[in-house]
This record gives C-alpha cells, sequence and structure tokens, in this order.
C-alpha cells in the first residue's frame, strides 16, 4: 500500500502546492484509495489500500549525490550518505536531526518570551568597506522598532535617547571598545546608546524582496576576502540575498520545477550545478581554516533556508514555502547543506560547555508568565543538549605553535564579517544577519575565549553581555528552523514523486487488516483517489478523486455501481449521511456539494469558500455541515431547510443553475443551505473540522500546527481552547468515541493525544520516515487508523484486557472501580480525579491467605497498588508479585525489591541484567523476562537457576500442577517445563491475546479472532473462531471461561474432541483413541492428514468414507484386505496395478492373483503360476492362449509345462518351419520333424 500526501496545486508547482490527503474512517474494514485515503468499514474485515511501483534512484556524486539524498530520505536510509558524519565533527546526519527533534520545541518557546525576543541592534551603523547605494524601502525589508516602554528600566540604564537615531543621521560616537580581545565579533552593549530595541518575534528573517548587485557584494566580499582564499569564485547565482532568477534552458524564469521521478533528480540536480560551483577544499588547508569556512558556508545556507521557507506567494498573498527556491539557492552549492548541520553541532557543543552559565544567568523581565516560563524551558533545553555527548571536540583547533596566530586571525576575519553585515541594504536581513552572526561569535567566544573550568564555580572571568546570551540561544533556534524547512522540503519534493506514484498505480484496494490480507483492487478511477468512505448500514462505499468524479461501489459485488459528475476539480472527501441517502463532498472547485445518491442527483451545492475545500461532513445527529478551507475558516452550514424540501420530494439541481440560485438565495437568506457560523482564528490553511458525537463542539487543524476547539450553541459559535504542539502542518484530528480526548496527526510524522479537560498533551507517537496524513476512529471499538506515506496502521489507545487471575475455581478480576471475586466485590480500587485519566490496572496477583489483592498499572511510568484488610498501600514500580504468604516482590528500575504486608521493604535484591517484568514462579523462584530471554531466578539463593531464549514476553500460562508454562510474546508461544527446558514453540502472524492450560496437559490460547489449542509437541489447531477478541482464563471440559474487554464473565461452548484426540494419540493412549473414535463424530481432511502425517493411517481408516482415501489409507497402514475391498469397489486397472504390486512386495499371492485376474493380466499370471509351482493354473493359462490365440502366450506356456510337441505346433502355426523344423528334430521327434520339412517344400 502507499498513501499519498499532495500538493495545494494542480501542477507540480512548489509555489502553489496542493496537498494530498489520506482520509481514513473506521467500521471493521479499511478502504484505502489511490491517492492513499484509508477507511474501515464496519460490517467486515476488510482494508482498501494503494499499490505502487517503486522507482530506483541512482548511485549520486559527492556533493550533488547529498543534496539528492536529503530530498529522497526514505525509510531506512541514512540522510548522510556517501559520507555518514558531519565533517570535522564527531556526529552523524540522523543524530543531529534526532537532536533537533527533541530541542525545537523548548527553543521555540524561549525566543516567544520577553527576554530572548527583545534585543537591541544598532541598524544604521555606515558600512566601511564600500559605498552602499543607501536602503532598501521595500515594506518587507523594514524593521519595526520596540517601543521603549516596554523594554525593562535594567536593561536601558545608560541607554541615550534614541528617537536622534535615523537611517541618515549615522550614530553616536563610541564611547566604548567595540569589541574585547576575548571577542569574534563587534558587540553592541545595550547599555550604551546606539542602537535600537527590536521585538525579533514581530521582524521574522523571511523572503523580503531583497536583490541585485549591493546584495551580492556582501556574500561576495565574505567569501572572496575573509575566508583564507580557501573558497573559489562564487557566482552570484544562487546567492543568499541574490537574484531569484536562474538559467534553465537559456531562459530566464523564477526558480526551477524539480522532477516528478526520483531516477530523473540526480541528472537535473548535475544540470542545475557548474562544475566551478563545487566546493573541495585542497587537502593541506589547516583545520582552523576549514572550520571558518563551513560556519560561514553553514551560516549563509541558513538564510538561504529561511528566505525560501518563508517566501511570498504573490498569487495567493500568503507566506509559504517555495520549493523550487530552495533548489535553485541550495542544489547547486550543496556543501552549504551540510555545514549549515556543522554550525549546529558547532552551536550545540557551545551551549553544552555555557550549560551551568546558561542554568545560573538571571532571565528576569518583570512578566511572571515569561519568567516562569524560561525557568522551566531553559533546563529541558540544556538536558535535550547534554543527551548529545560530544559532537565536536573544541580542543583539536589552535594547537601547536601557530595556534594563537591563528586564532587571532580567526577573530579577526569574524569581526570583519560582522561588520560587513553594517553594508546590507535591507534593514531586516541587516537585522538578522548581525544577530546571527553575534549569535555564532558568542559560540566561538565560549569555545576557544574561555577554558571549560571557566563555566564552573562563580563565573568571575566570565564576561557575556544580555544581548550575546539572547544572540546566541536566537541563532541556535535559526538553524533549528533552518533543519525543520529542510525536513519540509523533503516532504514536498516526495508529495511530487509520490503524486505521480500513485497517478501510475491508479487503484482502491480492499484488505483484511485483522489478517493483513488483500482481497481485492477496484481501478476506475482516473487519477489519484483522495476521499472514501463506508455506508454505516449497507455494503457500499463512495469515493471522490483527481479525476472530478464520485464514485458509489458495493465492496460485496466489487464493482462500481454509478459515478456522479458535477465538481470541477479535485474532489478531497466524500462522506454518506448516518440517515438520509446522501453524500457529502469537498472540492478544489471551492464548493460543497451533496447528493441524492438513491436518485443520483444533486440536490444543494455550498458555495462560500473562496479557496480549496479541503474537508465536509455531516453532523452525526442534527441538520447541520462543518466545512474546512484552505481559506483560514471553518463553517458551519444548516440543512434542515434541504431535509423538509426533500422530504417533500424536490426535484433535481441543476449545477450550474443551482450556483446562481444560491448566490441570490443568499442575499434574500431563503436558500435551503444557509451559513449559520463561520469560525475564523486559525492563522493558515484549514485542513480537517468535524463534529464531536454527542456534545456541541467543533474540532479543527490546520497548517498554522494548531489544534482548536470550538463550542457552539443556537446562535453563536466560539474558540474555546487550543492544541499546541505540532510543529509542521496538522492534516487531520478527531474527538475520541468514548473518552475525554482529542486525536491529531501532522507531517510532523507524529499522532499526539490530548487530554480535553486539561488541554494537555498526554502521549506523542512517532514513526521515523513516514508522515502522516488521516486518522479515524471505530464507532464501536477501541480500534482507530492513521495513514502515512507508506500504507497505513491500525491501532489502540490503551489496553483492553482486563487484570485478572485465578485462584482454584474461583476468579478475581478488576470491573470498573471494583475488584471482584466470583462477582463479589472485594475491594474498591482507585479512581481518576473528575477531568484527569488514569490508566486502568495492568495485572493482578491474588493472595488467598491474606485476602490481598496486588494491582499494577502504567501510571507515572509504573505503580502498584496493595489492597489488604480495607487498607490501600501504593509505591512505584513496573511489576508486583506475591512471592509468599506474607511477602511480595515489586520491580522496581534495576532491582527486585520484597517487601512485607505493610508495604515495608525487607530486602532489596541487585538484578544481574535489565529486566523488562518479573512473572510468578513455584516456590521461592520468580520469572524474570529480559529483552531476548526468560531467566528462573531465585530470590533465596539470589541466583540465576535456568534460562529460555524467548522474544520479549507480555504474559505467562502456568499448568495446573506448575510443571509446564507458556511464554506468550506478541506473536510467539514458547512452552517449557517449570525448569526452562524448552518444548516447543508456536508462531502466529497475528497477535496472541492471552492463555490458559486444560486439565489434560493442552493449552488453549486466543488471537483476534479464533481459540485455539497447542499440544506440548508443538501441534496447534483451530478450536473456533470468535468475533470479538476474549482473555481465557480457565477451561473446564467443554466450556471456556473467559472475560470480554468489558470485563464481563462469559463462557464459550468448545468441541475439545480434536485436541483430546490429537493428546491420546500422542500419549499412546490406544483405549481412549477407540473411545473418541467410537463416540464422537470426529471426520475431514484436517484429522486425516494428521494422522498420515503423525504415522497413524490405520486410525485415520476409522475416519475415511471415501473408497480412493481408505484405500491409500490401507495401503500406507498394510491393510490388505480393506486395500482389496476399496479395489473391488473402485475397480479400475490403475488401482489393481497398485495393489498388486503392494501385495506382492507383502507376500499376498492370492491376492496377486486376483488382482491379475481382474486385470487380465495373463502373462502375469503365468509367471506367477510358475515361480510358485501351480502347474494346473498353468495348464488353464496355456489353453486360454490357444483359446486366444496368442503364440507369444501359448509358446511360453508350452515351455514352462514342458509341452514339446505342443511347442512344435505353435511354431509351425505361427509359420516358423524352420524353428519348429529344429525343436522337433533336436528332441526326438523325427516323425513330426519329417513332415514339417514336407509341408514346409524345405530340402
Amino acid at each position: 500500500m502507499h498513501t499519498s500526501p499532495s500538493d495545494h496545486s494542480h501542477d507540480a508547482a512548489p509555489a502553489g502546492t496542493k496537498r494530498q490527503w489520506l482520509w481514513t474512517a473506521m467500521r471493521i474494514a479499511v478502504l484505502v484509495a489511490a491517492a492513499g485515503t484509508a477507511y474501515i468499514a464496519r460490517d467486515s474485515p476488510h482494508v482498501l489500500g494503494l499499490s505502487s511501483r517503486q522507482e530506483a534512484a541512482k548511485q549520486p556524486s559527492q556533493n550533488i549525490g547529498f543534496m539528492a539524498q536529503v530530498l529522497q530520505k526514505s525509510r531506512g536510509q541514512n540522510i548522510c550518505k556517501p559520507e555518514g558524519f558531519v565533517r570535522d565533527t564527531y556526529s552523524d546526519f540522523d543524530s543531529v536531526e534526532a537532536l533537533n527533534h527533541r530541542v525545537s520545541g523548548p527553543l521555540d518557546s524561549l525566543v516567544h518570551t520577553k527576554f530572548f525576543r527583545t534585543l537591541k541592534v544598532d541598524l544604521y551603523k555606515p558600512c566601511r568597506f564600500w559605498r552602499t547605494e543607501g536602503s532598501c524601502f521595500q515594506r518587507d525589508c523594514i524593521v519595526q522598532p520596540l517601543d521603549t516602554s516596554n523594554v525593562p528600566s535594567a536593561w536601558c540604564a545608560q541607554t541615550v535617547d534614541q528617537n536622534s537615531f535615523g537611517p541618515f543621521l549615522g550614530s553616536f560616537p563610541r564611547q566604548r571598545p567595540e569589541y574585547s580581545d576575548k571577542d569574534f565579533s563587534v558587540v553592541n552593549d545595550e547599555t550604551y546608546g546606539d542602537g535600537i530595541w527590536i521585538d525579533l518575534v514581530e521582524n521574522p528573517e523571511r523572503f523580503t524582496g531583497y536583490a541585485g548587485a549591493g546584495a551580492n557584494a556582501v556574500w561576495m566580499s565574505i567569501y572572496q576576502d575573509n575566508c583564507f582564499s580557501v573558497a573559489p569564485y562564487l557566482q552570484d547565482t544562487a546567492g543568499g540575498w541574490g537574484s531569484q532568477l536562474v538559467n534553465v534552458d537559456g531562459k530566464t524564469m523564477p526558480f526551477v520545477q524539480p522532477p516528478h521521478k526520483r531516477r530523473e533528480l540526480m541528472p537535473f540536480l548535475e544540470s542545475l550545478a557548474e562544475e566551478e560551483r563545487g566546493v573541495t577544499l585542497p587537502a593541506d588547508v589547516p583545520h582552523e581554516y576549514r572550520v571558518f569556512y563551513r560556519i560561514v558556508s553553514g551560516l549563509h545556507a541558513s538564510v538561504s533556508t529561511h528566505i525560501c521557507a518563508e517566501y511570498f506567494n504573490s498569487t495567493s498573498n500568503m507566506w509559504e514555502p517555495n520549493l523550487g527556491c530552495f533548489i535553485s539557492r541550495i542544489g547547486a552549492f550543496p556543501d552549504r547543506l551540510q555545514n549549515m548541520y556543522f554550525n549546529f553541532v558547532l552551536l550545540t557543543r557551545a551551549i553544552q560547555k555555557m550549560a551551568p552559565y546558561i542554568a545560573a544567568y538571571d532571565y528576569t523581565t518583570g512578566v511572571a508568565r515569561d519568567d516562569r516560563m524560561v525557568q522551566k524551558l531553559v533546563p529541558r533545553l540544556l538536558k535535550s543538549v547534554k543527551r548529545a555527548g560530544l559532537m565536536f571536540d573544541d580542543s583539536e583547533l589552535f594547537l601547536g605553535p601557530s595556534g594563537p596566530a591563528l586564532k587571532a586571525e580567526f577573530k579577526d576575519s569574524f569581526r570583519n564579517i560582522s561588520q560587513i553585515m553594517d553594508c546590507t541594504g535591507c534593514e531586516k536581513c541587516r537585522l538578522w544577519g548581525k544577530t546571527q552572526t553575534l549569535g555564532i561569535a558568542t559560540a566561538l567566544k565560549a569555545l576557544f575565549s574561555y577554558p571549560e573550568r571557566a563555566f564552573r564555580g562563580r563565573f568571575t572571568s566570565l564576561d557575556f553581555k544580555r544581548n550575546e546570551i539572547v544572540a546566541l540561544i536566537t541563532t541556535y533556534f535559526q538553524f533549528s528552523r533552518s533543519l525543520d524547512a529542510i525536513e519540509l522540503f523533503r516532504g514536498m519534493y516526495q508529495d511530487i514523486v509520490i503524486d505521480w506514484r500513485a497517478s501510475q498505480a491508479l487503484a482502491i484496494q480492499l484488505w483484511d487488516y485483522r489478517m493483513g490480507t488483500l482481497l481485492e483492487r477496484f481501478d476506475e478511477h482516473e487519477g489519484p483517489v483522495r476521499g472514501i468512505s463506508f455506508h454505516p448500514t449497507q455494503e457500499l462505499f463512495v469515493s471522490g478523486g483527481d479525476d472530478y468524479k464520485v464514485k458509489v461501489w458495493n465492496y460485496r459485488t466489487r464493482r462500481c455501481i454509478f459515478t456522479l459528475q458535477g465538481h470541477l476539480d479535485y474532489v478531497r472527501t466524500a462522506y454518506f449521511h448516518p440517515e438520509q441517502p446522501w453524500i457529502i463532498t469537498a472540492s478544489d472547485d471551492q464548493t460543497i456539494r451533496i447528493w441524492n445518491w438513491q436518485s443520483r442527483q444533486c440536490i444543494a451545492v455550498l458555495t462560500g469558500h473562496n479557496h480549496y475545500v479541503m474537508c465536509a461532513q455531516f453532523h452525526p445527529t442534527e441538520d447541520l455541515v462543518v466545512s474546512a478551507c484552505l481559506d483560514q475558516t471553518v463553517r458551519v452550514w444548516d440543512i434542515s431547510g434541504l431535509r423538509r424540501k426533500n422530504a417533500a420530494g424536490a426535484p433535481p439541481v441543476d449545477p450550474f443553475s443551482a450556483q446562481r440560485a444560491n448566490a441570490q438565495g443568499d442575499f434574500f437568506n431563503v436558500t435551503d443551505v444557509v451559513v449559520k457560523f463561520v469560525l475564523e482564528g486559525h492563522t493558515r490553511g484549514v485542513n480537517w473540522a468535524t463534529f464531536h458525537p454527542t456534545m456541541p463542539l467543533i474540532l479543527s487543524c490546520g497548517d498554522d500546527r494548531q489544534v482548536k476547539i470550538w463550542r457552539m450553541n443556537d446562535s453563536r459559535a466560539w474558540e474555546v481552547d487550543t492544541c499546541r504542539g505540532h510543529y509542521h502542518n496538522v492534516n487531520s484530528a478527531l474527538f475520541h468515541p468514548k473518552r475525554e480526548f482529542i486525536l491529531s496527526d501532522s507531517e510532523d510524522k507524529t499522532i499526539r493525544i490530548w487530554d480535553t479537560t486539561r488541554r494537555t498533551l498526554l502521549q506523542t507517537f512517532r514513526r521515523d520516515q513516514d508522515r502522516f496524513w488521516c486518522l479515524n476512529a471505530h464507532p464501536e471499538l477501541n480500534l482507530f487508523a492513521a495513514g502515512h506515506d507508506n500504507g497505513l496502521i491500525v491501532f489502540k489507545l490503551e489496553r483492553e484486557r482486563p487484570a485478572a487471575a485465578v485462584y482454584q475455581k474461583s476468579l478475581i478480576y478488576v470491573k470498573g472501580s471494583q475488584v471482584l471475586y466470583d462477582s463479589n466485590p472485594i475491594a474498591s480500587i482507585r479512581t481518576a480525579p473528575a477531568g484527569q485519566y488514569l490508566p486502568p490496572p495492568r495485572t493482578l496477583s491474588y493472595n488467598p491467605t491474606e485476602q490481598a489483592v496486588l494491582l499494577t498499572s502504567d501510571n507515572e511510568g509504573g505503580t502498584y497498588e496493595l489492597y489488604i484488610g480495607g487498607k490501600t498501600h501504593r509505591g512505584s514500580g513496573k511489576c508486583a508479585i506475591w512471592v509468599g504468604r506474607n511477602r511480595f516482590a515489586v520491580l522496581d528500575n534495576t532491582d527486585v525489591v520484597i517487601k512485607d504486608l505493610a508495604n515495608t521493604t525487607t530486602k532489596t535484591i541487585k538484578l544481574p541484567v535489565p529486566v523488562e517484568a518479573i512473572f510468578n514462579a513455584p516456590g521461592s523462584q520468580i520469572l524474570l523476562a529480559t529483552a531476548t530471554s526468560v531467566q528462573l531466578f531465585d530470590v533465596q539463593t539470589r541466583q540465576v537457576v535456568a534460562e529460555i531464549n524467548a522474544a520479549p514476553v507480555k504474559y505467562i500460562a502456568w499448568s495446573a500442577d506448575m510443571s509446564s508454562v507458556a511464554l506468550l510474546c506478541k506473536h510467539t508461544i514458547t512452552l517449557a517445563t517449570s525448569q526452562l527446558e524448552q518444548m516447543c514453540q508456536i508462531h502466529e502472524t497475528i497477535r496472541i491475546k492471552s492463555a490458559t492450560w486444560d486439565a489434560s496437559g493442552v493449552l488453549l490460547y486466543t488471537t483476534l479472532n479464533h481459540i485455539k489449542f497447542a499440544l506440548p509437541n508443538g501441534d496447534s489447531g483451530v478450536i473456533r473462531t470468535i468475533d470479538n477478541p476474549v482473555y481465557l482464563v480457565r477451561v473446564a471440559g467443554g466450556e471456556v471461561h473467559c472475560l470480554d474487554r468489558e470485563a464481563d464473565v462469559k463462557v464459550i461452548k468448545i468441541d475439545p474432541t480434536e485436541y483430546q484426540f490429537k493428546l491420546a494419540l500422542l500419549q499412546h493412549n490406544h483405549d481412549k483413541v477407540v473411545a473418541i473414535i467410537r463416540n464422537s463424530n470426529l471426520v475431514g481432511q484436517s484429522i486425516i492428514a494428521y494422522l498420515q502425517k503423525t504415522g497413524y493411517p490405520e486410525i485415520a481408516l476409522h475416519f475415511v468414507r471415501d473408497d480412493t482415501a481408505r484405500f491409500e489409507l490401507a495401503l500406507e497402514c498394510g491393510d490388505m484386505d480393506i486395500a482389496l475391498e476399496t479395489a473391488k469397489a473402485i475397480d479400475k486397472p490403475a488401482y489393481w496395478h497398485k495393489f498388486s504390486q503392494e501385495a506382492l512386495s507383502r507376500g499376498y499371492i492370492g491376492m496377486v492373483e486376483q488382482a491379475y485376474q481382474r486385470t487380465k493380466a495373463y502373462d502375469k499370471l503365468s509367471f506367477l503360476y510358475s515361480i510358485t509351482g501351480n502347474l494346473e493354473k498353468l495348464g488353464k493359462m496355456h489353453k486360454i492362449a490357444t483359446m486366444r490365440n496368442h503364440m507369444g502366450s501359448r509358446l511360453q506356456t508350452s515351455l514352462l509345462l514342458g509341452d514339446v510337441e505342443d511347442r512344435v505346433q505353435a511354431l509351425a502355426d505361427s509359420g516358423q518351419s524352420a524353428l519348429a523344423y529344429l525343436t522337433a528334430k533336436s528332441h526326438g521327434l523325427a516323425d513330426k520333424a519329417e513332415a514339417i520339412r514336407e509341408a514346409a517344400g524345405m530340402d
């Protein structure tokens, strides 16, 4: 299966890309459309999915190849091929991206606080290197200064009046040095008068339109005059602030359009890049020079990346990423892209070194909320950076006799670069150029001007200004944004490739998601399919795609019933009404259409949106529709008039006249469908909107990376709250049908679970390579489906297995807030406070002596609760089990803690290996489950008694006499003795849910849809099929006692005959085998095949009624009487021939004779009678041969009988006169010989 996100326009233009969505809806079967839509149907375990062809990419060259692989990174592929590590560092590219994922969140929040968003910068210092052309007065170039009243007074202690500053007045004379000996750049002290205060958040780095010779001169000067001549002359085609035009095929055009085939990307990049642009540093360049060049080049790449990531689209009047810009500016300079990773590593190392100083810094601003946030976020950031380890070793630079001189040269060059930024004509470009050079200079200052010990203790030797700290963190965030943008552009390129691949594999696929098998394909759409859903009650599904068509299918008959046409652009979503015979569709033609699928007519056209309508859905119970659009709005429509009109039998609607009628009807407010609410709050396009199933709530999400909750009543709708945390476009979201949860998925490769009561993030599920596009919930079960770049996943949020234990014939289990003993409450357990969520208990361990219960759950990383005598004790631990009458064991990290009934620790045992879970075992022993094995551990001696290899074990099941144990993994069951000697292993393709032992020693276990058995020798089989998973607790005769997902006790009737029969065979209990044969109706090909396979064909004969099968079994087991009987019944030559061979080999001469007689094998009969000496019957064979006039047989039998005269006569009759004469003559028959001679006329 392959899902296919798309872009925001019909061609592959990066400036206006059209995202291809996967819409997943859940029942019991899943649909996945050609472009990747997924849906699960109610009545059958089916899944529809897309098939696709794989494209093989060519092996890239070193520089251009790196760029190609950044764009083409896929599952299992390392981004850094062909070179595994960032040059001159100890880190690979994937590790850098992983670190960025951890720090991007804290950094994003930090730079939005008052301390880090406020900076004083001297933007009007004259350029000292060349005469500039003046300032850029384009709107986007201008910086908006911050009112000084919003700046804390402590920061402005010596500030001179700023009103005299301006772009034409210059700046005040410096009252102090521009930099100290330790500084790597000009450091503008905020307490002096030169400079203006700026809010960095309100002046983001993005495309401004600044271009021309002045823009290119800045970078040309940096590279040519300040990089120690290690870089060749660079053209201005892809400059960081240079012209946006590139020359392609002799024509000047805005940016480039990347190819849609992966195999064409390499030649495309090679043709884009000119050979002299590739930067290959000479081998003899000093290490320090290489580092300097990588710093400058990485800064250049970061600036270019920000410009392309925040590019103004004049067509849509929106800021959006431009893939063509990225490839044009960076594609020809792949070394810059690699060096951007280097700068991120360098800044990481500086923050690691400065961590104690940064942690102790005073971030007080007077804004209580921001100050608290900084106190929380700074330690979180430093913790993430510390976890990265040593990624760059600054101690390797400036060594040896030439070290001090190299460092001085290094400082001078970087100071020059910080001053060259004053020559930038664009105010905003100058702001971010100066800020980021100061940030990098601060990192260099920390790394090379101070030893490690200076950042410990009281920091008396350190000299860092506030603006240096702000610039350092801001620059770190800017490089983090650049790495995020690389993933964004990689995703945009993959969208183009996937779109094209989806168009080559146009199919809807029907899958059984439980078994993972493809059932059927539906191929009638002409292009990707974007929207799909099942009918709630009938065997239908609807699909809509890029061919502008809406199709209704019957998935039982496997054919399209009819097609609805009317949309003028891509169809995004298609849904059935829960009650009415209606379908609602949303399209890029900016309309929503409602169709009557019974009359096959459009009954309403909803207009009002002014961009692509990404989603439209019916309310589950009310006459409402909600729609989401890229015009940044969510609309709620009232369709009660349409219901009344169609109930009265309205005629169909002409699509074009409907639009005119709606436009006029809206003016007079008399239309069938009217806009009830317009919800505005998203700052970018809205991708999804849906109703709450029971409450008056709406959920929406969009490209602003936010999930918004709206409440509505009859008169108005308003925003309730916003969930923030995604760092890429949020594609879909939904309300949990049964709990107070929200689920959302995003192109940041995550699914996030939110608590709707507290609006907090509960859990994040992440895939390393795949972006998520769609999400939906099963209406009845705890199942969800999410579609991603390479298929879909079906998952659940929480455990559904009730915690339970069995004592003798009693069942102890948890249901709701009670612990029940055979349905009688014995304890009340802790429940979640109002508005909070508490995971249900995971395991239960029962102490019958003290009537005490131990419960464990996953709350807070693992906790246990002890209920005894009306008291409750709690503690932390992953597992807790009883190991004696008055003590229990708790797995706490790497220790097993033994506690008494008062929850007091009596013993602590250090475990020899990391352990994931502990289970009970006979006596004073416990089972330790590791990642690769299970160990039998003696608590008294603290020794490992035995060990068995096994996949991670989730549960165990002991037999009644504790002589055998079943170790249950995800897909395997290992049967072993009490000393962990393996008996067998059973493998399943679907998940194993539970297991229990029969009294006879047979293991019964359940999967998602079967109850099965396993014998000690590894034989297994299906007992019966089940509709929903159950959890076995006990087997009694022909009844299985189990719990369902609601913790209700169920008794399921089973037929144990098959596994009892097989067990009797295994134990050679022939009396029981015979009894089962006589008293049961155990028949079928499977049991026959089993008996044949295990070497019991004689028993299989009792189950077979077919003559052919009985014949084969009789021969196999040597029962020749039955074989003869069935051969007579069949009476075919082939069977008689086979029977004769077997009878002859076994010495059954009489049976062989009968077989030869039946087949009239006279020669064989003659030979048989000859070797057995039966001359009487041989004589009869001679007479038969004579009667048949078969000279050969007659001659043979006469020879065997010794009848010379008849032999002579036979030769004579056959015309062999000479042989007849010789035979008669040689046997003394002279008269006969003479007669033959005369008759033949021989001389």
